[in-house]
């Protein structure tokens, strides 16, 4: 099936986030190593300042004694002085005959009505001060000063008494002090009326939660542009789906661009490799695997970047998932993703060119969640990730589940390598000069050299085969689907070992309309005859355990004849496999390869 989507995966999600925290917790214990080896130091430095801090307060007390007896000298003194003028001054008055003295003026009292102290008000806002006075030579004028400066005052006509007001804007955020002063018809002030408010910043109205998640979208954005080192050249179109909104999507886009005759098709070649029975309902597995599994996705017909999630804010997991789809727009709007692909004819070239897109968003999706998420917020995601429901995929076709994870697990490693060969530059010329098959994201090394698939054919079947056979299709198997064939009944290492000398194949599957027999070729190059070689003996053992009898063998050739008949033929640096319902159809059809023959291997 052909790619529609660029998703992110929930099981993507739960390997990249046990890698992060893998990583977390190793810098943590090197920084607490080293945070131990700081702390022993400064405890060995504290004790010295400490000694020394000892011996200058002894020195300050000692200095601080004698201040004291210099000021007791002082006052002493000034005592004396005192006391000799209040004599002086006793002798003058008896001296003088006494003169009757004038009655003073009142001093006025006035008293803050408002505000209360320690009253809080926003920037800008009008503060009224209210006031009442009262003095019996009658109130001549009343000041309002703020931290010690006169900002407003008001004249009396002479009442014994009077109330009023003053307005002043909270200026400057902080405590501040108001005053006010009152004074009698002849200028006599009296004791101040003082309080403390305090003035805070005017505050702004709570922003809406679609304005929230905007302002972290947008700030996720700034992280990737810097990461990643690639700028926007338009506004990229952003949105969040709820679960059924993604059944839905699901659904409409499997369907429009899945047709039932192309699933039906895409089956019966799975089949012909023993990967899933041939009556199975891959739209129907594909709808239950995309709604259980997508997180998010970038679709590159319509530009759309999707979050999906039923959190009314972004919380860190939404955060990493937008992270890794914007890497996607970036992606698209400078390399055109749709065209990275031209071979529509090898599913392994697009698998390839998948594994170059998806590595490089995986590559920034890990970096995002190392340098910007801490552990904390990790663990959050961890307990999120843990409620997610995985079991479709769990129980899919080890070559779907496998395929899926192919992108996003070999490709961040192709990329990884290519960064670590060049930087950005490299990976940005990966998008300029796509990999061409699984071999190269496999082997970085082999991409890195230039070393391209090998164009493989097979001639036309239809008129050597009787009527009753429909062509279904034909394809690429390539390395990495090549090496889940031969795991099916070999080791890991022996099926990865025997697939790595592959250099091209082409592989042709066709049907009988009636019987519903299922007829297979493929052919494939190899890097040297070597390792023709070494994978013709791995297929002996495949087959061997794959139909449980023994094969007959030529010096070239290795037959079952259980389930219908298989063959595997050797021709120098290739091989050549034949499915069919018998063996006189095998023998048939292997006329069309006169290459490979039976005389020597």
């Amino acid at each position: 099936m052909r790619r529609f989507l660029l998703i992110t995966l929930i099981l993507v999600l739960v390997i990249s986030l046990a890698g992060a925290l893998a990583s977390n917790f190793l810098l943590y214990d090197s920084h607490q190593r080293k945070q131990i080896q700081l702390d022993a130091r400064a405890t060995r430095m504290n004790r010295q300042e400490g000694a020394l801090l000892d011996a200058e307060s002894r020195l300050h007390e000692v200095e601080r004694q004698l201040d004291t007896l210099e000021q007791d000298k002082r006052s002493l003194q000034e005592q004396l002085s005192t006391q000799e003028k209040q004599v002086a001054t006793l002798q003058a008055e008896i001296a003088r005959p006494p003169i009757p003295s004038p009655t003073p003026p009142t001093r006025p009292t006035i008293f803050l009505t408002a505000p209360t102290a320690g009253e809080q008000f926003q920037e800008r806002v009008i503060v009224v001060v209210r006031w009442n006075a009262i003095n019996q030579d009658g109130i001549g004028r009343v000041t309002l000063e703020v931290d010690g400066r006169a900002v407003a005052e008001t004249a009396i006509d002479g009442t014994h008494s009077a109330e009023g007001e003053f307005q002043w804007i909270a200026v400057g955020v902080g405590l501040h002090q108001l005053t006010v002063i009152a004074a009698n018809t002849l200028g006599a002030e009296g004791n101040p009326a003082t309080i403390s408010i305090e003035v805070a910043p005017a505050s702004e109205p709570e922003p809406s939660i679609e304005q929230r998640n905007a302002a972290a979208m947008d700030a996720i954005e700034r992280v990737v542009v810097e990461l990643r080192g690639l700028e926007p050249l338009r506004p990229v179109n952003r949105t969040f789906y709820s679960q059924d909104d993604l059944d839905q999507f699901v659904l409409q886009k499997i369907r429009q661009e899945y047709p039932e005759d192309e699933a039906e098709r895409d089956a019966i070649e799975m089949a012909a490799f023993d990967f899933v029975p041939a009556d199975t309902d891959l739209r129907a597995l594909f709808e239950s695997l995309y709604t259980e599994q997508i997180a998010g996705f970038y679709d590159t017909d319509t530009e759309l970047l999707v979050v999906v999630t039923d959190n009314e804010v972004m919380p860190p997991l939404d955060k990493t998932i937008y992270a890794h789809e914007f890497t996607h727009a970036l992606q698209d709007q400078y390399y055109n993703l749709d065209t990275l692909d031209p071979d529509e004819n090898s599913s392994d070239t697009s698998l390839a060119v998948t594994a170059l897109i998806e590595g490089d968003a995986m590559r920034l999706q890990e970096q995002y969640m190392l340098r910007y998420l801490d552990t904390d917020e990790l663990f959050e995601m961890l307990s999120e990730l843990t409620l997610a429901d995985n079991s479709v995929m769990e129980s899919a076709p080890a070559l779907i589940r496998n395929q899926l994870m192919f992108p996003y697990e070999a490709g961040l490693a192709f990329v990884q390598a290519l960064y670590q060969v060049g930087g950005y530059q490299a990976v940005d010329d990966a998008f300029v000069h796509p990999p061409q098959s699984t071999e190269q994201i496999l082997h970085p090394e082999k991409y890195l050299a230039g070393e391209a698939p090998q164009a493989v054919s097979v001639p036309p079947l239809t008129e050597t085969l009787s009527s009753g056979w429909r062509w279904v299709g034909e394809d690429v198997l390539g390395e990495f689907t090549l090496r889940l064939y031969l795991e099916q009944t070999l080791s890991t290492r022996r099926a990865t070992a025997a697939a790595a000398g592959w250099g091209g194949d082409r592989y042709v599957v066709y049907q009988h309309q009636e019987s519903g027999a299922i007829l297979m070729v493929m052919r494939t190059a190899w890097d040297t005859s070597d390792e023709a070689a070494e994978f013709m003996d791995a297929y002996q053992t495949f087959g061997t355990a794959r139909f449980g009898v023994t094969a007959e063998e030529t010096a070239t050739t290795a037959c079952w004849h259980e389930d219908g008949a298989t063959c595997i033929f050797q021709a120098e640096r290739e091989t050549l496999i034949i499915r069919a319902p018998s063996p006189e159809l095998i023998a048939t059809l292997e006329a069309l390869f006169p290459d490979f023959t039976r005389n020597s291997r």
